[in-house]
């Protein structure tokens, strides 16, 4: 094998002779830390592939970095010759001959290895040549001029058995025809790509500095937008900016046509008309901005060919292509591309249509609904446009609603009189941008519109789902403006369809609406409200599940649930739940069946009862198996968090739920219902700065008033542990009036013994909060702290968790004296304190060891050596 200095100089010189103007940069180009530090990583790793076009100083960086290990690096450069087997043996056992010739002579004598028990004795020669903890480098250059089924087997299987501590490095302008799919699975090959060749904004600014270029930021940035720091291209660059004068302008014109011909003249050998025709369809197809490289899908290339011959046409421009059959996909140098599309004017209007259409066709087939979009607005395919906004979740992305919502901006006015559904998918999607007041004026404007035309199937339908669009609007405005007249544009809704109802494939996907965290959306404290709301919720279910096929089934029994929850009404929640659930499933409305498994759930932690929690969890996770339910796993994600909170186990949370807060756009978001888990992981991790910003934020915009009260009663409780007492009895006070009138009392019990402290100390101290409210909370959380105790004492042993379990000096005093049997009042006067203090000692022994008398209280002590 060639050391690695012997080697280059032969490779200068023939390079030399090819490409003579592209070699006065190197030195300069190659001088680049960040590409050291890929290197040195990479070459730790078994195989290291370096695969790029031509220009991209695969070589020359890796005999750079090489230079500096050649007593452990060794070159191969290989070549056409090397595909005829005797020539490719005799050029390695000369490789070999340089750094060993007993090896070499070895060589030979045995010849290339022609069967498995040949190859097996030259692989024990070779492992015998090197120590098995050596590290040696060998580089394969122009790996992609090997097609030799032969050849390339060898140098599989060589790089399948040589020893733990040797690198091989295969430079390529293509993926290497070799088998490395169990290297690159159990993540033993680094894989170095056009973007890690190419110039950062620093290192180009560093060069052309180097190369004497009057430089400013400006120039560095037009640069770097044109050539993506490809080196040719930013060679021809600095050497036009090294002859114009400072004060004139980067004349981008000029130099794309330059690189452009460069680029011609490398490939006017191998471009028939076809492979020319067919590389301008590809310019087509719309490319990321910062990458070097195009990456171009293989089944959408071949979609675009309509000739399957044209396929090997085009990987033969390995200069500018590379197909990459892992991921079946082909990177094309940017600039070669641009040149294409630099003729864009040779393809007739008919067949650029056609290429636009199955661009469209395959970016919705794989799920880049964006894409699409843009593909068919080119060819006026709104209808398309229309369908794949339909397919969409009730909560679409927010950069497809806004992209969506920007295109049916620009459409021409037609497309509202003749597309179905066209009107609706732009209110739906200014809807889910989150810009509520333009989807208000977008769906009166329609409003008007349709209600001039007359009445039939296509009138009706627009306005209904106009209509409905209104409503839902209004519904998630009412948490502000408190005006609950919702239920009037769904009544209209269904006068419109009554006659002409929707086609039953349509009506599912068109009524999708957000459901967020509550059910009653009602952000005023006053009962009249509550009850205000819910006549109006009872008025829409009934309009919408009649003409809709179902649509919102079981909301109105969810709701009336939803209160009684949070009064604590558990019994009759639990009924009004049940038969909600009941109706959800049989109108397959997935969001509210989860929202209601959820209270469920939230009610078998309250009763004590966490195998219940459990199978409720599970009723949840048997969702996934729904594939019409879009969000099933992220509400999947979020009662777990749920499940693991109630059970005070943080570090279950899936880790999405355990991250930063989202920003807000509505209540009825999903990443609001996110939020409410994060809030709970926040609380019981202590890591409160985050919480009280999040908390302090709702307080700024409007809230839904049960949400409201469960963040103000966490509030109390952090600043309370953060020894701020006076701003946890105000934070204490504003979740009480907020409470009242509604009778809200289940979030103050939910947080267990936090809230049994802090209403234990507001009744010490003289808060202002009434007695009786604060003992009744105090009574029922305290409650709540022992079955929850007891049910994570028994979630930890049935699952072997070990908890270590720290007692204060005075909770083992106290617990010693138990132990002796001394009553509560001799241990009051034995230890010197208060009865009230002995009683709060004892109940968070029993939260500690999850007990609920004092004869299992010390069973449990002993058993554990506390005592």
């Amino acid at each position: 094998m060639y050391p690695v200095d012997a080697s280059f100089s032969a490779y200068n010189a023939a390079d030399a002779a090819t490409v003579p103007d592209r070699c006065g940069y190197f030195d300069a180009y190659f001088d680049r830390p960040r590409m050291r530090n890929i290197l040195e990583a990479a070459v730790l790793k078994p195989v290291v592939t370096v695969c790029a076009g031509a220009g991209f100083g695969k070589t020359r960086s890796l005999y750079t970095f090489l230079k500096d290990c050649k007593e452990r690096a060794s070159w191969i450069q290989l070549s056409d010759k090397d595909n005829e087997e005797s020539q490719f043996w005799e050029h390695y056992v000369s490789a070999v001959a340089e750094t060993d010739t007993d090896f070499a002579k070895w060589l030979a004598e045995t010849g290339f290895p022609n069967d498995s028990r040949q190859f097996a004795a030259y692989c024990a020669e070779l492992r015998s040549k090197f120590q098995p903890h050596a590290e040696r480098i060998l580089a394969l250059d122009d790996f992609h001029l090997l097609h030799n089924p032969a050849v390339l087997n060898f140098w599989e299987k060589t790089i399948l058995s040589l020893p733990p501590a040797f690198t091989f490095i295969i430079i390529s302008r293509r993926e290497p025809e070799i088998n490395l799919a169990g290297l690159i699975a159990n993540d033993l090959v680094a894989a170095i790509d056009e973007k890690a060749l190419c110039f950062t904004e620093l290192e180009l600014a560093n060069y052309l500095k180097k190369r004497g270029v009057p430089m400013n930021s400006q120039y560095a940035c037009d640069v770097l937008r044109d050539t993506k720091g490809w080196m040719p291209a930013v060679n021809l660059v600095s050497r036009f900016l090294t002859k114009a004068p400072v004060k004139e302008s980067y004349a981008r014109r000029a130099l794309r046509m330059n690189i452009f011909k460069m680029m011609e003249h490398d490939v006017s050998m191998q471009l028939t008309e076809g492979l020319r025709h067919f590389l301008t369809r590809l310019s087509l197809i719309d490319r990321p901005e910062s990458e070097p490289v195009d990456h171009l899908a293989a089944d959408l290339v071949s979609d675009l060919a309509n000739d399957g011959g044209l396929l090997p046409e085009l990987e033969r421009l390995d200069a500018y292509v590379r197909y990459d059959a892992y991921l079946n996909m082909y990177y094309v140098n940017h600039l070669f591309l641009d040149l294409f599309r630099e003729r864009r004017n040779a393809i007739s209007e008919s067949e650029r249509r056609g290429a636009f259409e199955k661009c469209g066709e395959w970016h919705e087939r794989n799920g880049f609904p964006e894409s699409a979009v843009s593909y068919y607005e080119k060819i006026g395919k709104y209808d398309k446009i229309v369908g794949i906004l339909l397919d969409q979740p009730a909560q679409m992305p927010e950069e497809l609603a806004r992209r969506t919502y920007e295109v049916f901006g620009r459409a021409p006015e037609e497309v509202f009189d003749t597309v179905e559904f066209s009107a609706f998918v732009h209110v739906r999607s200014a809807m889910c941008a989150g810009m509520l007041d333009e989807a208000y004026a977008l769906s009166k404007k329609y409003e008007g519109k349709y209600r001039a035309m007359p009445e039939g199937e296509f009138r009706n339908h627009m306005l209904g789902c106009i209509y409905y669009c209104i409503g839902v609007i209004r519904f998630m405005r009412c948490t502000e403006d408190g005006r609950y007249d919702f239920d009037e544009y769904f009544a209209k809704q269904s006068r419109c369809l009554k006659n002409y109802p929707l086609p039953e494939s349509r009506a599912g996907q068109l009524v999708e609406r957000h459901v967020g965290p509550w059910f009653v959306m009602v952000g005023e404290s006053g009962a009249e409200a509550a009850g205000e709301y819910m006549q109006s919720l009872i008025r829409t279910v009934k309009y919408v599940s009649g003409s809709l096929g179902g649509a919102m089934s079981g909301e109105d029994c969810a709701a009336k649930g939803e209160l009684m929850f949070y009064r604590n009404e558990l019994r009759p929640a639990e009924v009004h739940l049940s038969s909600g659930l009941k109706k959800a499933r049989a109108n397959r409305q997935f969001e509210t069946a989860n929202r209601i498994l959820l209270y469920l759930m939230r009610i078998a932690f309250l009763q004590g009862d966490a195998q219940c929690a459990g199978r409720v969890l599970d009723d949840i996770t048997a969702q996934l198996d729904e594939e019409d339910y879009a969000h099933r796993y992220i509400t999947r994600d979020i009662a777990q968090g749920w499940y693991y909170c109630s059970l005070q186990h943080p570090e279950k949370i899936p880790e999405w739920l355990r991250g930063g807060f989202e920003p807000y756009r509505h209540v009825c978001f999903l990443e609001n219902f996110g939020n409410q888990v994060k809030a709970r992981y926040c609380f019981l991790s202590k890591d409160y700065t985050p919480l009280l910003s999040y908390i302090s934020e709702m307080k700024q915009r409007e809230s839904v008033l049960l949400g409201r009260v469960e963040m103000l009663a966490m509030e109390a409780c952090m600043h309370y542990q953060m020894k701020n007492k006076e701003a946890a009895y105000e934070s204490l006070g504003a979740a009480y009036e907020a409470a009242l009138p509604n009778g809200i009392v289940t979030p103050f019990i939910e947080l267990g013994k936090d809230m049994r402290t802090l209403t234990a100390a507001a009744l010490r101290n003289g808060c202002t909060l009434p007695d009786a409210w604060l003992k009744n909370i105090n009574r029922m959380a305290a409650t709540f702290s022992k079955r929850q105790a007891h049910m994570i004492s028994k979630y930890n042993h049935d699952n072997g968790i070990v908890t270590g379990i720290a007692l204060t000096d005075r909770e083992t005093a106290v617990l010693m004296d138990l132990s002796n049997g001394f009553s509560r009042s001799e241990i009051a006067v034995c230890q010197q304190i208060s009865i009230n203090t002995v009683k709060a000692v004892i109940e968070m022994l029993h939260a500690k060891l999850g007990t609920v008398n004092t004869f299992d209280l010390i069973r449990v002590a002993l058993e554990k050596k506390l005592i």
